[in-house]
């Protein structure tokens, strides 16, 4: 402490010994210096607050972005609990069988069926769903009774969707076009 009181009272000398002129002068200095070393520190403390105030704005952005990403999860999580539980209420389904009733119903003549094997999955254990298919071959089709029947297989209220339906002309009837289609059903895998 006796270090610093020294040095104050060789400074406060020094400016004893010098003209009133010189003092003014001297104090506007340290006056200027000391807004500089104000101003400079302001700029660097408040440079440092924007850019936690930007990398704050940044983060909550990125939590909305969670927040509507969580519920639309949950919005798909539900759906897929919906339909499982419908599976499951529905049972297992003989898509041959009911293919078979359907275009009997809508005079739909099938020339042919064959269930089609299943694609390996890409990440394996990644669904809890098992689709089932099976390819059929219709033959000079009437394109009223294929649309009833079409529309028959969408809605009968079981889990059954027309996956492709391909239309090739037919050259013995050109009135009645000849239809392949692949139409599935879903089952829970087997744990």
């Amino acid at each position: 402490m006796a270090f610093f009181e020294e040095k104050v009272d060789q400074v406060t000398a020094y400016l004893e010994q010098q003209s009133p002129r010189d003092r003014v002068l001297a104090l506007i200095i340290g006056v200027v210096g000391l807004l500089l070393l104000l101003y400079i520190g302001d700029l660097v403390i408040g440079g440092s607050f924007k850019s936690r105030e930007s990398s704050n704005q940044e983060l909550v952005k990125q939590l909305a972005q969670i927040a509507q990403l969580q519920s639309r999860f949950e919005v798909a999580k539900r759906k897929v609990e919906r339909l499982e539980q419908r599976i499951k209420q529905a049972g297992r389904l003989n898509l041959i069988t009911f293919l078979d009733q359907l275009s009997q119903k809508h005079s739909i003549n099938i020339s042919s069926m064959n269930p089609v094997s299943d694609a390996p999955s890409a990440a394996p254990n990644a669904s809890r769903l098992r689709e089932r298919s099976v390819r059929i071959s219709i033959t000079a089709a009437d394109l009223g009774a294929l649309a009833r029947f079409l529309d028959g297989i969408e809605n009968s209220g079981q889990i059954v969707k027309v996956r492709e339906l391909r239309m090739s002309p037919n050259f013995s009837e050109p009135a009645k076009p000849d239809f392949n289609a692949t139409v599935s059903t879903y089952d829970l895998a087997q744990n």
